[in-house]
């Protein structure tokens, strides 16, 4: 995973959402992380990326999308979707998530 230097918070914050990604979400999309940085409001915003190449099972990508915001929600922050890009049914898709500490 590619990322920028993070303040001693930031670099905490990102090792919590990987270790609930990787601990609690089943996953069935081939999730994982690609790259984080902050932005200028101070957010951390996590790039993953997933999918099966050559299923298109938007049903479970969007099921997984939805659990991993749950449980990082639930553990004391909050997540919101940026944005998701595809450029077709069956590729493999990447999604980036802002992630601040309640």
């Amino acid at each position: 995973m590619q990322h920028q230097n993070f303040t001693w918070e930031q670099g905490l914050l990102l090792e919590k959402c990987q270790s609930i990604i990787k601990d609690h979400c089943r996953s069935s999309s081939n999730i994982r992380f690609s790259t984080a940085y902050v932005d200028e409001c101070d957010t951390l915003v996590v790039e993953l990326s997933g999918g099966l190449n050559g299923r298109g099972s938007w049903d479970y990508y969007l099921l997984d999308l939805s659990e991993i915001m749950h449980f990082l929600n639930i553990n004391e922050m909050k997540c919101w979707l940026i944005d998701i890009k595809n450029d077709c049914l069956d590729d493999v898709f990447q999604v980036r998530f802002g992630i601040r500490k309640i």
